[in-house]
């Protein structure tokens, strides 16, 4: 069963990205097909810098991949994905961009001080981040 936060995170990726996401295997059918470079972009129009993305993908990886006509691997696809995701979340928590990307940059008590920006960079901190937006969410701080 989605949430409300799943639902309108999912309408934001594909206000963003063109996605038709209705689940996670949806999600999961997209890292296993690999994305396009330009997501990188889009994401960086949506609260992120160039900086932020590095764990994603090294700038001369991407260079390369772009260069190419490349699609990013799995890997890097599920990186990426996992960043959008997150931050369509924050937006459908918050309510706005701006106040998504202000919370998604602090750094949180339940994070022992990292951002959440930071948080994301691995499958068990983006776990602990998405849960703290469900909290949120719930009326839970």
């Amino acid at each position: 069963m989605s949430t409300a936060m799943e639902i309108a995170a999912n309408a934001n990726l594909n206000a963003w990205f063109g996605w038709s996401i209705d689940n996670e295997l949806d999600l999961s059918n997209l890292v296993r097909d690999g994305v396009d470079p330009s997501v990188i972009n889009t994401l960086m129009e949506h609260g992120f810098n160039k900086q932020e993305l590095n764990w994603v993908i090294p700038s001369r990886t991407l260079s390369h991949r772009v260069s190419k006509s490349e699609k990013l691997t799995r890997d890097e696809s599920a990186k990426i994905i996992r960043a959008a995701r997150l931050t369509a979340q924050a937006v459908a928590v918050f309510g706005n961009e701006k106040k998504a990307n202000n919370w998604l940059s602090k750094p949180k008590k339940k994070l022992e001080g990292r951002t959440p920006k930071e948080a994301m960079q691995d499958e068990f901190g983006a776990s602990i981040v998405e849960q703290l937006l469900l909290r949120i969410e719930s009326g839970y701080f």
